[in-house]
């Protein structure tokens, strides 16, 4: 800090003085706290207390841990590095992961997401790492390639926890169908589900061999391979092995790993994992199990069971549980990686697999609760809602049977109604001197409609699928791999082809088809091949037929109208007067707004000179100009559509017959008026 004093005190003011002298106690005053702060003893120790506090707060934060004396990693901890525990469902993986993060005091991640049921009630049981798979946790849950999780992420190792599958099925079942993991089914239930428990175990140990093969055959990073009975059995021992594998030691002897496992063995096995599992006991799932449905899994998985250590007969499993002499599978390479895929198609089950994803479907169209083995109902709320569904689908399947049955009676009217007038139609054209081709569309006709046709022209989305005799296009579909079934309607069976309905026929492809045609396009394509096609070209092609061309001055004798200008004036005045006179509230609108207007109009000229020329003549100009514009220019547009119409009734080629081919004369105005 400077101060600069006046230059010349003799000639300075007292106010100058003044200021000047408070300059020189505010430098005091700066250098007197500056040399407290820098040499006072008491700031000195303060200052390095509160040094060494925030350095003791780095260190907390490098380690924090919650109240149960676990944490998360730092990054970089562990240079990224991730260990898969891997597992067929309900082997034990949940297992393993409580007592890794026992021994390391770091929480341990899970590839599931966590708003799932089953993800929520492992976080009530203490397991937070639900969904994470990122660097602050070590170990890392997955059931890959069983089902793929939600998140990707890599591993160096992996733990592969295997459980026998008797076992492993047994409580995979349980799973399914309570939704949790840790209740257990009435005995009744086995009983109640007998069918779904059959198929379940004889798929599920397709899927066993499946994940088990893969992961010991298939993949290139190092894995140790920890049975689940061993945890129970063997469980001091198994950890050690399994943390020599992790670090690489030869000796886990004077470590830090291995006081904490013998602290965690101290500790029992009643807080050995997150939860209290459904049975301690190995093998008690084999009453389950018929007597051929376990020589079946026994017999399909005699292999891999061996090499696991599970086979009754040749190792007296479960009798006999010793530890493996071997279960290190070294990697390919030290620098060796694995992703963990969130790639559907590297799933190992069926997309069609009822017994994996979709037992939750079914789990929720059950109508009556599960039973659990205390006798308490479960699932409550999904069974409530699949009543609800299905009285719903009960009451809609009702009604479509009504409307179902009231279609029929009206099919039945309508075959009633159009056969006598089709079979008339077609005596009159090719019994008489007509010869003529009729051209009838129809919805759906009835099989006995449908018989009187002599061709049939089927169109789908502008395409030509069928163009040929009635008689000839049942066979003709056929060759294409459509089959009409016993007693089906022709008509709902070629309507069906070339939409999504057509599954119903497909049969067996002729030779020199690969598929079924789907869409009108390709039935369009088939159709332009065939000999149908070709007899329709070559027809086309030929000359006339003389006597066809006779006949065509039949139609050319009949006039173009079949009434008098006088008598079609009057059907036409008759017509628009009905037509205006049914519409009420149409009159009484114009009725007001023409008697408005003209009231408006008129005023315009109220009290005019009537001997002034250009006044009269503006007036006579004004009351067409009313009529025309305001009157009558919002009928044009109902003229104009009504056009279509007349255009429509103006030339009838074909006279009215009646149900005996009678000729009828022109329509007149009664008649019109009753149509109307």
């Amino acid at each position: 800090m400077e101060l600069e004093a006046p230059s010349s005190p003799s000639l300075a003011t007292e106010a100058e003085k003044r200021e000047w002298k408070a300059h020189v106690k505010s430098l005091a005053a700066s250098i007197e706290l500056q040399l407290n702060w820098d040499w006072n003893p008491f700031v000195l120790l303060a200052r390095k207390t509160l040094q060494l506090a925030l350095r003791g707060m780095q260190s907390v934060n490098a380690s924090q841990k919650d109240s149960k004396g676990m944490r998360w990693l730092e990054p970089g901890e562990r240079g990224g590095e991730r260990v898969a525990i891997v597992s067929y469902p309900r082997s034990g993986n949940s297992l393993m992961r409580g007592l890794l993060e026992k021994v390391t005091g770091v929480y341990t991640g899970c590839d599931t997401r966590p708003d799932r049921a089953l993800s929520k009630e492992l976080q009530q049981y203490g397991m937070k790492g639900e969904g994470v798979v990122d660097e602050s946790v070590w170990f890392v849950k997955t059931h890959f390639p069983e089902r793929v999780g939600w998140k990707p992420f890599p591993v160096k190792k992996a733990i592969l926890v295997v459980r026998n599958p008797w076992d492993a099925i047994d409580s995979y079942f349980n799973m399914t169908l309570t939704n949790t993991h840790n209740k257990s089914l009435h005995e009744s239930q086995y009983e109640r589900f007998a069918e779904r428990w059959d198929g379940l175990l004889r798929n599920e140990i397709d899927v066993w061999m499946k994940f088990h093969r893969y992961w010991t055959a298939k993949v290139d990073v190092p894995i140790i391979v920890v049975r689940y009975e061993d945890l129970l059995v063997h469980r001091a021992e198994t950890l050690r092995r399994v943390f020599l594998f992790l670090t690489g030691l030869s000796s886990l002897e004077g470590t830090e790993w291995e006081r904490r496992i013998e602290e965690v063995m101290a500790s029992g096995g009643e807080n050995a994992g997150p939860y209290v599992p459904r049975s301690g006991k190995i093998a008690a799932s084999f009453r389950h199990y018929s007597d051929e449905q376990f020589q079946y899994i026994l017999k399909t998985a005699n292999l891999p069971l061996r090499g696991f250590g599970y086979d009754p007969q040749t190792q007296d499993f479960p009798n006999k549980i010793p530890l493996p002499r071997r279960q290190v599978k070294p990697g390919k390479s030290a620098d060796a990686e694995l992703v963990i895929s969130t790639d559907f198609e590297m799933e190992i089950r069926k997309k069609s697999d009822a017994f994996g994803r979709y037992s939750t479907f079914y789990r929720k169209t059950l109508t009556d609760p599960v039973i659990a083995s205390d006798g308490t109902e479960l699932n409550m709320e999904e069974v409530l809602a699949a009543r609800e569904k299905a009285s719903i689908e009960k009451e809609t399947l009702a009604a479509s049977e009504k409307d179902k049955e009231m279609d029929m009676e009206l099919e039945k009217a309508s075959a009633r109604t159009e056969e006598p007038y089709i079979s008339s139609i077609h005596t009159t054209f090719t019994w008489g001197d007509l010869h003529k081709a009729i051209v009838i569309a129809l919805l759906q006709p009835a099989p006995e409609v449908f018989a009187l046709f002599d061709n049939v022209l089927i169109l789908n989305e502008g395409e030509m699928m069928y163009n040929g005799p009635r008689e000839d296009v049942v066979p003709y579909f056929e060759t294409l791999g459509f089959k009409c079934p016993h007693g089906r309607d022709v008509a709902d069976y070629l309507l069906d082809l070339g939409t999504n309905q057509q599954h119903k026929y497909q049969a067996d492809l002729p030779p020199g088809m690969s598929k079924h045609p789907r869409l009108a396009s390709e039935f369009a394509e088939l159709f332009r091949h065939s000999h149908l096609y070709d007899n329709i070209v070559q027809e086309l092609e030929s000359p006339p037929n003389q006597k066809s061309l006779d006949s065509i001055g039949n139609l050319k004798s009949k006039p173009a109208f079949h009434q008098s200008v006088r008598e079609n004036i009057s059907t036409l005045t008759y017509r628009q007067h009905v037509i205006i006179v049914r519409n009420v509230a149409f009159i009484r609108v114009r009725t007001f707004m023409v008697v408005l207007m003209g009231l408006i109009y008129s005023s315009t000229f109220y009290q005019v000179d009537l001997t002034n020329i250009q006044v009269m003549l503006g007036v006579i100009f004004q009351g067409p100009m009313f009529l025309s514009m305001h009157g009558q220019a919002s009928q044009i547009p109902a003229f104009m559509e009504a056009r279509e119409v007349f255009s429509k009734q103006r030339i009838q080629l074909l006279p009215y017959v009646d149900v005996g081919g009678r000729e009828l004369g022109g329509v007149g105005p009664a008649d019109f008026g009753e149509r109307i």
